[in-house]
């Protein structure tokens, strides 16, 4: 396995929830209130790490 996906093997049980499609109503809204936190986050600011 390559270092990337050594990496990517470590976090995922924290990530896989973000990067997974929802399959219900409860999973669709758990993304939507995430997304909405990354922009209040983000902002404008082009910069930002998480932009």
């Amino acid at each position: 396995m390559n270092t990337q996906l050594k990496e990517i093997a470590k976090v995922w049980p924290n990530i896989q929830g973000v990067f997974s499609v929802p399959h219900n109503e409860k999973n669709y809204n758990n993304l939507v209130n995430l997304l909405d936190s990354l922009i209040d986050e983000v902002g404008n600011n082009e910069h930002h790490p998480l932009s």
